[in-house]
C-alpha cells in the first residue's frame, strides 16, 4: 500500500476562504435586503401568482365571508319587520265644535212620499300624534262625512294629506253638507222623534289611511276609522219638518261647543 503523502492530503481539503468572514458577509448581506432568501422568494411568487398578498387563509376569508352575509341578512330582516308590523300609538281625535247652517226635512212628491234630508254643517276636529318617541304620522286620502243612525246623511269632504310629526296637533274646519238625502224609512220615525225632542244626535266619521315614520323609516298604511259623537240641542221649534216641494226653512247658524274625544281605530 502506498503511504499517504501528508502534504497532498493537506492541500486537498485547504479552504481558501476564511469561514468566518464568509458567513458574517452572507448575514450581512441577508440583513441589508441585498440577498434574497429563497423561501422568501418562492413565497412572493406565490402571492404575486394568487394576486392576493393577504396572509389570511382561504377558510378563514371563508367564514368572514358568511358571517358578514349572515349579518346583513338579519340586519335587512329586522328592517322588514319594522316597516311590516310596528305600529306606534294611534293619534288622538277630539271634535271641538259643529256650527250647523242648515237642516231640513222635505216630503218629496207623491206617490213615493220620500223623506228627503238637506244640510250644511261645519266641524272643528283636532288630531293629536301621542307618540313621544321619534314617530310622526302621514295623513293619506283621508275624508269626513256625518250619519245619522248608521246612514250616511251627507257628502263625503276631502281633508288634504297632511304630515304631523310627534306630540303635534293638527285642526281642520271643514264643511260637509247634503241635498235632499232620501232618509231609510227604518230611520223617519227616530228622526221624527228627534224632532220633536229638539236634539238631534249625529255621528261624524272620518275614513282614510295613515302610516308612521319611525326614524328613517316609513311603516305601511293602516285604515283608519275615526267616529265622533255629536248631540246637538236644536231648540222646539227650530227642527222642523216642511212639507212644502220648494220651499226651505232657515234658521240662524247656531254653533255647538263638545270637546269631545272620538274613538279611533286601525286596522
Amino acid at each position: 500500500m502506498a503511504p499517504i503523502n501528508e502534504e497532498s492530503s493537506r492541500s486537498s481539503i485547504f479552504i481558501p476562504l476564511d469561514f468566518k468572514k464568509y458567513m458574517e458577509d452572507q448575514n450581512r448581506k441577508h440583513n441589508d435586503g441585498t440577498e434574497t432568501d429563497p423561501r422568501t422568494a418562492n413565497l412572493e411568487k406565490y402571492i404575486i401568482r394568487n394576486g392576493n398578498d393577504d396572509t389570511e387563509t382561504a377558510p378563514s376569508k371563508s367564514i368572514t365571508y358568511l358571517s358578514w352575509t349572515l349579518i346583513v341578512k338579519i340586519i335587512v330582516i329586522i328592517i322588514f319587520l319594522i316597516i311590516r308590523f310596528v305600529h306606534p300609538s294611534k293619534p288622538e281625535f277630539i271634535i271641538q265644535d259643529a256650527t250647523i247652517f242648515t237642516f231640513n226635512l222635505c216630503t218629496g212628491e207623491p206617490p213615493s212620499s220620500t223623506t228627503l234630508l238637506s244640510s250644511t254643517l261645519q266641524i272643528t276636529i283636532a288630531s293629536k300624534n301621542q307618540n313621544g318617541l321619534s314617530a310622526d304620522i302621514y295623513y293619506h286620502e283621508l275624508s269626513i262625512y256625518g250619519e245619522y243612525k248608521n246612514q250616511r246623511v251627507t257628502y263625503e269632504t276631502d281633508i288634504p294629506r297632511s304630515y304631523q310629526k310627534n306630540m303635534e296637533d293638527n285642526v281642520w274646519s271643514l264643511f260637509i253638507n247634503a241635498t235632499n238625502v232620501p232618509i231609510s224609512p227604518f230611520n223617519v220615525p227616530f228622526l221624527k222623534q228627534d224632532q220633536l225632542n229638539g236634539i238631534i244626535n249625529l255621528t261624524i266619521k272620518l275614513d282614510g289611511n295613515v302610516s308612521w315614520k319611525v326614524w328613517s323609516l316609513n311603516t305601511r298604511k293602516y285604515h283608519i276609522h275615526v267616529r265622533c259623537s255629536a248631540t246637538m240641542d236644536f231648540g222646539q221649534g227650530k227642527f222642523t219638518t216642511n212639507d212644502a216641494i220648494n220651499g226651505d226653512f232657515l234658521f240662524p247658524s247656531v254653533k255647538y261647543i263638545l270637546f269631545k274625544r272620538c274613538n279611533v281605530v286601525t286596522v
